[in-house]
């Protein structure tokens, strides 16, 4: 007579649930080691970390030295709260007798490819419009150095003309005397290196060298006071 055998089901771990366990661990985790074990790019790692802070995790950033990489470790769990019926928001509410079938499918893939679930109220087709561009980093590359470079400057308030017009490629070397003193300033793909430290804009390197606020180009000869290039 045939025994009944019980065979129990083994659920792959998501990245998320992966991403958890690392920054459990009692020294935690950097975005690099995190970006290597999981496949992700460097922002994706960090965004990835973002999220867990949004679901509820409580991450605690952690420098043992300052030339060392932040290492995240998570110090507290969420609290699971049960939403009440009447908590239920009106879009879903409409949307309750027509789902998408393939919801669940793109909701999988991008809590796989990033670590987190999407924010809510998504469509389909932007979250398949953004599992693709990930795909499309991972496999070729995302923005290059410089134009991730030049974002970062408008976040930080910088004129956009300022920011995207190209003063010297990298490689080029400006010089500039001041005070008795010749500084050089190299051009890289990261930004402008000068006595072994790197700035995002020529104009803190002006701001450095002077103490006052300068308009790094024409600081350095590159542009007449009008701004048009020399």
């Amino acid at each position: 007579m045939a025994k009944n055998i019980k065979t129990t089901k083994t659920t792959k771990a998501t990245k998320k649930d992966q991403l958890v366990r690392m920054l459990r661990a009692k020294t935690g985790a950097d975005a690099a080691a995190v970006s290597r074990k999981l496949g992700w790019q460097i922002h994706t790692a960090r965004a990835a970390i973002t999220g867990l802070k949004k679901a509820g995790y409580e991450i605690a950033a952690e420098k043992s030295d300052p030339g060392k990489p932040t290492r995240y470790r998570v110090i507290g769990e969420p609290k699971r709260a049960i939403p009440s019926e009447d908590a239920q928001p009106a879009a879903e509410s409409a949307d309750a007798g027509r789902a998408d079938p393939e919801r669940g499918e793109v909701l999988r893939a991008w809590e796989e490819a990033f670590g987190t679930p999407p924010p809510p109220y998504l469509s389909v087709p932007f979250m398949r419009k953004a599992l693709a561009y990930d795909a499309q980093c991972r496999n070729h590359g995302g923005l290059s150095a410089a134009t991730r470079r030049a974002l970062r400057q408008v976040a930080e308030g910088q004129g956009v003309r300022e920011t995207t017009r190209r003063v010297a490629r990298p490689g080029a070397h400006l010089v500039r005397e001041w005070n008795g003193r010749t500084y050089q300033v190299e051009v890289t793909a990261d930004g402008y290196c000068m006595d072994g430290r790197t700035w995002r804009s020529l104009s803190a390197v002006a701001r450095h060298i002077t103490g006052a606020t300068w308009s790094g180009p024409r600081f350095f000869g590159l542009t007449d006071r009008a701004g048009h290039r020399r």
